[in-house]
């Protein structure tokens, strides 16, 4: 591959903004990354920020996403539980186990979505 600005020079990399074949002297090292020189510096050095703000995100969401589910199943028993405990709460014991049912649905959906982030 020949560089784009530079036809008779082989090129070293590719720019991560814009795509273009670069040669050593059109090249610019960005955290590890190639672009530009002084045309998309700044531009990858975005990209690379927003590249490790997602993967933060990520590691972060990945830390609570039982949670939800899991507080759907214990309030469900809860409300199930009132509803066995206390006489005139008999909708309580329904109204209980459907929000179990949500919760349980809840938590194979976010499993089933783990199990594709990891794939």
């Amino acid at each position: 591959m020949r560089c784009y600005n530079h036809h008779d020079k082989d090129a070293v990399g590719i720019c991560r903004f814009c795509g273009r074949a670069l040669c050593p002297g059109c090249a610019a090292e960005v955290e590890k990354a190639v672009a530009c020189r002084d045309r998309c510096e700044t531009d990858v050095a975005t990209i690379l920020s927003i590249n490790r703000n997602a993967l933060q995100y990520a590691r972060t969401t990945k830390q609570v996403r039982y949670l939800g589910p899991v507080m759907f199943i214990a309030i469900g028993v809860l409300i199930a539980w009132m509803g066995t405990r206390f006489r005139d709460f008999e909708f309580a014991i329904y109204a209980g186990a459907a929000v179990v049912v949500v919760g349980v649905a809840f938590l194979v959906i976010q499993h089933r979505m783990a199990k594709g982030l990891k794939a």
